[in-house]
């Protein structure tokens, strides 16, 4: 008998995105295959193909959550007591950051999914940016429409892909800003065009 026959469609459904999180962290996505998913979690491996119609199905459900750990991670963010928009500003982007150091694979997997999305990614993908949306906020105007809030998150997104965060040797070729002080003159450099 099938010791997850009981297991409601949901239950197995999560546990699936679940265990499809885990093997991107341990070993990127040359290691998310059905088969391993499946026997993560002690199912069948028909049961992945059935649930996400395939490992695309299964690649945007895993990368949809990835949006929504994101969306939360920024949101947090907000709930933390600052004193100016700009210090929220540079809260998110450290945020932003800090997510995509801690989940690389996935994060490179919700990016790369993002090129043929369903429309549920695409819907979790934009309350993703619509959270980084509101801390750019006060930075824009409405003549410039969203032009900021593009150049705030190519900053962060920028610096994420670049891994400018990372130490450089004292004879590397330039220095790196720090993030804080690129986004001060991504603010200048807005307020003067």
């Amino acid at each position: 008998m099938n010791k997850n026959r009981g297991q409601s469609r949901g239950c197995v459904r999560e546990k699936l995105i679940l265990a499809g999180i885990k093997l991107l962290a341990e070993h990127d996505s040359e290691g998310l295959t059905l088969r391993r998913i499946a026997a993560l979690v002690g199912v069948s491996h028909a049961a992945p193909a059935h649930y996400f119609n395939g490992l695309p199905g299964l690649r945007s459900a895993i990368a949809e959550r990835g949006f929504q750990m994101l969306s939360k991670t920024l949101s947090n963010t907000q709930l933390v007591t600052v004193t100016s928009d700009f210090d929220r500003l540079e809260a998110a982007a450290d945020a932003y950051i800090k997510f995509s150091e801690e989940n690389s694979a996935l994060f490179r997997l919700m990016f790369d999914e993002l090129i043929t999305p369903t429309p549920e990614l695409s819907k979790t993908a934009i309350e993703s940016y619509d959270v980084l949306k509101s801390v750019c906020s006060p930075f824009t105007s409405s003549e410039k429409g969203d032009q900021f809030e593009i150049m705030a998150w190519s900053v962060m997104h920028g610096y994420t892909s670049l891994q400018m965060n990372r130490p450089r040797a004292p004879t590397a070729p330039f220095i790196v800003p720090s993030l804080s002080s690129m986004l001060r003159m991504l603010i200048r450099a807005n307020a003067v065009a």
